[in-house]
């Protein structure tokens, strides 16, 4: 008899940094990881993305030329299937006072630049864990009415 294999989770990951280079450098950092990142150079370009897919979690640079971080998140805790979903913050600036504008707006937790990969993905699986741990169990009602919309 075969023994199971434990399924190992996999979580959809959207990265949104304007810096080609950040965003291929966490790519790297999660290759082996449970996080399948989806990369965008745009706050516009993520709100377009968010608005046709679902993700388990979101990694948000705080200053881009576009729209910053934290609109963003605003922008993003604004449509419905992602309003729950964690949000991790990404800046160089040690700034408390972007920190609490930040968590106003619906973030979650901070990384601050430049970021190492253990770090990376523990702070990201915290978030997803804090997430699933305070999320209502779904029952089967619950999927009947889902399915039927």
């Amino acid at each position: 008899m075969a023994e199971a294999k434990a399924s190992v989770p996999s979580y959809r990951l959207l990265v949104v940094d304007d810096q080609e280079g950040i965003l291929k450098t966490i790519e790297v950092m999660l290759r082996g990881s449970p996080f399948e990142p989806v990369l965008v150079t745009s706050g516009e370009e993520a709100v377009a993305l968010a608005m046709e897919q679902s993700f388990d979690a979101m990694l948000l640079d705080v200053l881009m030329p576009d729209i910053s971080g934290i609109a963003l998140c605003v922008r993003l805790r604004h449509i419905p299937h992602l309003s729950n979903v964690p949000v991790v913050m990404l800046t160089a600036a040690n700034d408390i006072g972007l920190q609490r504008r930040a968590i106003a707006a619906g973030a979650d937790d901070f990384l601050l630049k430049p970021i190492g990969k253990k770090a990376l993905i523990a702070k990201l699986m915290q978030a997803v864990e804090k997430r699933q741990a305070n999320r209502p169990a779904v029952t089967s009602e619950d999927e009947s009415a889902i399915s039927s919309q």
